[in-house]
Formats: C-alpha cells, structure tokens, sequence
C-alpha cells in the first residue's frame, strides 16, 4: 500500500515481508505491506494514497 508520511519517523522496523523500513521524512511516499500502512496511518505518521482504479 502506497502511503505518504506526514511526520518525520525515525525508527526502523521490520515488515510482515520481512524487509527493514524506515527511518522516513516528512512528504516521503512509500510503498508498505498494508499491515505496517496502517499502524503508521493509525499513529497519525502516514495518509494511505488510494489509488484511482
């Protein structure tokens, strides 16, 4: 799932995909496993970017 961070994030953590994210700026857009997505979105780190299909 695509998401832009909307606060800086200076941890690294390890996805459900097993690959190590992060630390990310503010204005960054990446692309995460949907489960991580939403614990940044939820902690107010991250806007999920829908796309227009």
């Amino acid at each position: 799932m695509m998401v832009r961070i909307t606060e800086k994030y200076d941890n690294r953590f390890t996805g459900t995909d097993l690959r190590v994210y992060g630390p990310f700026e503010k204005g960054d857009i990446v692309r995460l496993p949907e489960a991580e997505a939403d614990i940044l979105a939820d902690r107010g780190y991250a806007r999920r970017i829908r796309s227009k299909s």
